[in-house]
């Protein structure tokens, strides 16, 4: 146990007064760090201010638990059961939000166990590769495709339906019909599109001649992955 241990580089009790203070502020600092590449990556319009905090506390409490626990095994059971009565019931809507959880935690667990050359170097290394991910817009739609939606009005024709197709087809190498929804009790439909424009910039003008369409109400343009309800 004490070879596994002494390989896991946990040391050995009791911290001193200078070393908890030097691991905790290096898992604040670090955990700051992490927000700010959060907040930087962040490609919504608003950013949760509860989880930016969320992200700090976490780094500075999985250091606090990790010196706590130290080399006791007795001590790290004893800490799961006693994390396992607590309820958390927060639903995290966007999976990155989750990969967030686990760098700041990852972090705190290396600052916690005093290596901090692990946490000073791998939380640098992750930031680095996120700002690639980031800039790189991997795993995103192309700067061309995006959602339309709008309102119309429904009628008993497919092809008084379809007026819109003749402007899709002036400026889209491809569309198609993703959502159906109707509103006000079936007054109107609301229609979503995913479309490819032919020109990148061109995005202004197709929606201003949707706008000129009579029956067409309420255009919107969602440049995200998920279409809205």
């Amino acid at each position: 146990m004490d070879e596994l241990l002494q390989s896991l580089a946990i040391r050995p009790e009791p911290w001193t007064a200078g070393q908890i203070m030097l691991n905790t502020t290096l898992a604040f600092a670090l955990g700051l760090f992490i927000a700010w590449v959060y907040r930087s990556t962040h490609r919504q319009l608003t950013v949760s201010f509860s989880f930016v905090n969320t992200i700090v506390l976490l780094s500075m409490l999985m250091a606090l638990v990790m010196m706590v626990i130290g080399n006791n095994i007795a001590r790290a059971f004893g800490l799961a059961g006693a994390m396992s009565i607590i309820r958390f019931r927060t639903v995290v809507k966007d999976t990155r939000d989750t990969a967030f959880v686990f760098y700041s935690l990852a972090v705190g667990m290396a600052a916690g166990t005093g290596n901090l050359k692990i946490a000073l170097i791998g939380t640098l290394l992750v930031g680095f590769f996120i700002f690639v991910l980031h800039w790189s817009r991997h795993g995103a739609a192309g700067r061309s495709e995006f959602m339309v939606t709008f309102s119309t009005l429904p009628t008993d024709s497919s092809e008084e339906a379809r007026f819109y197709e003749p402007v899709f087809k002036k400026h889209c190498r491809s569309y198609q019909l993703v959502q159906v929804k109707s509103e006000r009790m079936g007054e109107r439909i609301k229609l979503t599109f995913h479309v490819s424009l032919k020109e990148p910039d061109e995005s202004e003008l197709l929606v201003s001649e949707l706008s000129a369409q009579e029956g067409i109400f309420k255009i919107a343009v969602n440049f995200g992955e998920e279409v809205s309800g």
